[in-house]
C-alpha cells in the first residue's frame, strides 16, 4: 500500500471512529478534570487529572479539539485507549497560546459512550511578557482555598504538616495573551516551573496557586511568578513565608 493511501486509510478509520463517539449522552461521567503545564522548547505539555471515572467502563479516551463546536467528527484529537481505572494523562507538545477544549469519554459496558463535561484551556509556553506597568500582587498565604485570614508575606503561616499550601494573587488589566510561570521552593530547593496562560483583559479577581504534597514540613517557602518564555522571562512577583507547626 502506498503511504498515501495508508494515510487516507488512517484517516478514514479516525472518521469513523470520531462519527460514533459523536453520538454520546450528555451526562456526565468523568468529574473534577483539572490540569497543569510544563513548557518544553517552546511547547506545552498538559497534565490532565480527573475523578469519577466508572472503574466497570470497557476504556477512556481524551479527545482535545481547538474548536468549540461540540466535538464534531473530524474536527477534533482524540488520545487512548486509557485504561478504565486511570486518572491521570500528559499531552505533550502542545502549540503555546493556543486555546483547546477537552473531554474525558468512557466506554460503558452496555456500549454507550459518557463524556465528561468541556474544559476550556489556554496553553501557555509562549513569549509573551507582563507588559510594563501591569500591577500584579502576592496578597498572601494559606492552608486552605480560602482568602479569608492570609498570612502576608515574609510571616509565619501556623500549620501542622498541611497537605496544600496556596499563594493568592491579584493580577491587573492586561493588554494582550501573558504567559506566566510559578515555582516554589521549599527550604531552598525548587520544585518543577508550572505554566499557565492568561487571556486580555481585566483579572482582578483574587486567584490562588496551590502547592500539593503528603504533609508538607515546617520550613522557609518561597513563591515566584514569571511571565514569559525561557529567553526573555521576567519576575513579576516574588515572596516567601515561613511555615511553623
Amino acid at each position: 500500500m502506498s503511504r498515501v493511501l495508508y494515510i487516507l486509510a488512517i484517516l478514514v478509520l479516525v472518521g469513523f471512529y470520531a462519527g460514533l463517539r459523536g453520538h454520546s449522552p450528555a451526562h456526565a461521567a468523568a468529574s473534577r478534570v483539572a490540569f497543569s503545564q510544563t513548557c518544553s522548547h517552546g511547547k506545552s505539555n498538559l497534565t490532565i487529572n480527573w475523578e469519577g471515572n466508572d472503574p466497570a467502563a470497557w476504556e477512556q479516551w481524551i479527545d482535545l479539539s481547538t474548536s468549540d463546536d461540540g466535538f464534531r467528527a473530524g474536527t477534533f484529537l482524540s488520545a487512548g485507549p486509557i485504561a478504565s481505572r486511570t486518572t491521570t494523562y500528559i499531552w505533550d507538545g502542545l502549540e503555546p497560546n493556543t486555546t483547546h477544549y477537552l473531554r474525558i469519554n468512557q466506554l460503558l459496558p452496555d456500549g454507550r459512550w459518557d463524556p465528561s463535561r468541556t474544559i476550556r484551556v489556554t496553553t501557555a509556553c509562549g513569549l509573551e511578557v507582563a507588559a510594563k506597568g501591569v500591577a500584579i500582587e502576592i496578597l498572601g498565604f494559606a492552608d486552605r482555598a480560602t482568602a479569608e485570614g492570609l498570612t502576608p508575606p515574609g510571616g509565619t503561616l501556623r500549620s501542622c504538616n498541611p497537605s496544600r499550601l496556596y499563594a493568592f494573587l491579584r493580577i491587573g488589566l492586561l493588554p494582550s495573551l501573558t504567559d506566566f510561570t510559578y515555582q516554589w521552593a521549599v527550604g531552598g530547593a525548587l520544585s518543577q516551573p508550572n505554566a499557565f496562560a492568561l487571556e486580555a483583559g481585566p483579572q482582578n479577581h483574587v486567584f490562588s496557586i496551590s502547592h500539593r504534597g503528603s504533609g508538607w514540613p515546617a520550613a522557609s517557602y518561597s513563591f515566584t511568578l514569571r511571565s514569559g518564555g525561557d529567553s526573555n522571562s521576567q519576575i513579576d512577583a516574588q515572596g516567601g513565608f515561613n511555615l511553623e507547626c
